[in-house]
């Protein structure tokens, strides 16, 4: 291993013991990862603001890539030289790209109801209404267990979602019968001493199944427009 490579084995060690997320963890080590092979002549405790600018011009802005990337880059940077090298380089200096503004998608009525009657199987109907009415992400719902839905209450309970933060959503009467018709056919471990998920899926299935219900309610949307 070298020692480039072994400084940031230290790094990612320092951000576990901090407890950032997987995803955020693997993003900083991809950044660094870049960065370093940029520099790959000069030695990590030879990096200068100088060169942090260089990269900012000849790679992020010569490459076009977005402003969400340009940031992430300048706080990992910022975040490995303060935690390993005890060295503060004032990357503040280095301009932001200016944050961006855009309108919101909103769908109407009844391109929501479109979406949520293209699927035809229970569990995939349930995963699209707890999203769109719970405001749910896609981690939330993978990561949903059955004793934080009280019924009784109207209320779930999100725990360690993004930024480690507990939240509370209403949920309405509608969408707890249609679970309590989820219990019935797919039968969770309710009662299991573990803590078992709602629902048993991955990212990349969750991802594929909301995208085709999304392609078949566009397709029903293009095949009822009136020309």
């Amino acid at each position: 291993m070298n020692p480039a490579e072994l400084q940031l084995q230290q790094f990612q060690n320092y951000l576990v013991q901090r407890r950032y997320s997987k995803n955020t963890i693997k993003t900083y080590l991809e950044c660094l990862r870049v960065f370093t092979a940029f520099h790959s002549t000069k030695l990590l405790s030879e990096i200068t603001l100088e060169d942090v600018y260089l990269f900012n011009t000849e790679y992020i802005l010569k490459k076009n890539c977005s402003s969400s990337y340009q940031n992430q880059v300048i706080n990992s940077i910022k975040l490995f030289y303060r935690s390993q090298y005890k060295k503060k380089l004032d990357i503040e200096q280095i301009e932001r790209p200016r944050r961006e503004k855009k309108l919101p998608n909103v769908l109407s009525k009844q391109e929501v109801k479109r979406i949520i009657q293209a699927p035809v199987n229970l569990k995939h109907k349930l995963m699209l209404c707890l999203i769109y009415a719970c405001g749910l992400r896609r981690s939330e719902l993978l990561n949903l267990v059955p004793r934080e839905i009280h019924s009784d209450r109207n209320l779930l309970i999100i725990r360690q979602s993004k930024g480690k933060k507990d939240r509370i959503v209403p949920i309405s009467n509608n969408l707890i019968e249609q679970l309590r018709e989820y219990y019935k056919v797919y039968k969770p471990n309710v009662g299991c001493v573990t803590v078992t998920p709602l629902i048993y899926w991955n990212r990349e299935q969750t991802s594929v199944t909301f995208r085709n219900y999304w392609d078949t309610a566009a397709a029903r949307r293009q095949r009822f427009t009136p020309m």
